[in-house]
């Protein structure tokens, strides 16, 4: 089975969306491709969503997760305009930070100049495609776990582990 990549579009009225759904799929399969069922879904989102959805009584408009985000319909505190608020998938950061604190451990004894420097490249690459707008507080609680983890690494390594020579 194949399935096509990552994407979303926006329609503002519900029929326009179930046309360009229909049509995608019958396009796909002209290459023998198919979209995932499980991931493939119509959800209402956008500026209108929160007002149609208040008048129906059904809560609040739907999020959903896409390469690393959770978008969320929010509006701006400024002026009440519509935004879509991207926030780290929690569960992903998390993976990524443990796995991390697994191959500080491991390298333990390599000079701390190699791994500040790895440790460096490592923290970028995530400020680098998780930096987007909302997304600074998770990103400095990444850096300062990471920080963290390392600094304990350092410490275990020396067998006196004196906390006073390093603080």
């Amino acid at each position: 089975m194949r399935y096509a990549d990552d994407s979303i579009y926006g329609f503002q009225y519900q029929s326009d969306a179930k046309a360009f759904h229909y049509l995608l799929q019958k396009r796909l399969e002209k290459f023998g491709l198919s979209l995932h069922e499980n991931k493939t879904r119509l959800i209402e989102f956008g500026p209108f969503a929160e007002m149609n959805r208040l008048v129906r009584k059904v809560g609040k408009p739907e999020t959903f997760n896409l390469l690393g985000f959770t978008h969320i319909c929010a509006k701006k505190r400024s002026d009440g305009k519509f935004i879509v608020r991207r926030k780290t998938i929690g569960k992903k950061q998390t993976t990524k930070l443990n796995k991390l604190k697994v191959e500080i451990t491991r390298c333990r004894h390599f000079n701390a100049h190699f791994q500040g420097a790895w440790l460096r490249s490592v923290v970028w690459s995530c400020y680098n495609y998780y930096g987007v707008l909302g997304s600074r507080e998770s990103l400095e609680g990444f850096r300062s776990e990471v920080c963290r983890a390392w600094f304990k690494s350092l410490r275990r390594r020396n067998e006196k582990n004196d906390k006073t020579e390093l603080d």
